[in-house]
């Protein structure tokens, strides 16, 4: 079981606790990856790496040192998560963030609570965040893609599916 604490505003004064179980190593990982839209207009590796910058950029504060070999050195792990609820969720996200971001959540609230599937979050383990050149705590993980659907399925109730970009063990 891996826990996260999850921040779901701007200025990280509100977050989520995520339990996330039934974990599996992915056999189709890469491609899994190469199909994973981030947008209507956005597919792929090659704007994965483009989320994983920001993380540099924003959260950690450091230069990514891209290594070409990283895609071969990870191993894509999925999973479903347990997010532990606040009954003043609803009211505080309204107060906290953007008017846009919280109209994106409710519509998404709204296709959860009619059983649509929405594709994985995505997230990265702190351990291929260090592989990068980064500084990072053992057990941290961060988000690149999802954190509005992530708010959805908590106002929901539901367990949304999760993919984590983990770094390979070494054999």
């Amino acid at each position: 079981m891996i826990e996260i604490k999850q921040h779901i505003t701007f200025n990280k004064d509100l977050f989520l606790n995520i339990k996330i179980d039934d974990i599996t190593v992915q056999e189709n990982g890469l491609y899994l990856l190469s199909q994973y839209k981030i947008s209507n207009f956005w597919k792929g590796k090659f704007f994965i790496k483009r989320l994983i910058n920001k993380i540099f950029k924003y959260h950690i504060k450091m230069q990514m040192v891209w290594k070409n070999d990283f895609w071969k050195k990870i191993v894509i792990k999925k999973g479903a998560a347990n997010i532990g609820s606040c009954e003043t969720l609803s009211k505080s996200i309204e107060k906290k963030i953007p008017i846009n971001r919280y109209k994106d959540i409710k519509y998404y609230e709204k296709l959860i609570s009619n059983d649509k599937y929405l594709d994985p979050l995505l997230f990265i383990s702190a351990k291929a965040i260090t592989y990068l050149g980064g500084r990072a705590k053992n057990k941290d993980f961060f988000i690149l893609d999802g954190t509005r659907r992530l708010i959805a399925h908590a106002l929901s109730n539901k367990r949304p599916d999760i993919l984590i970009i983990d770094l390979e063990d070494e054999k």
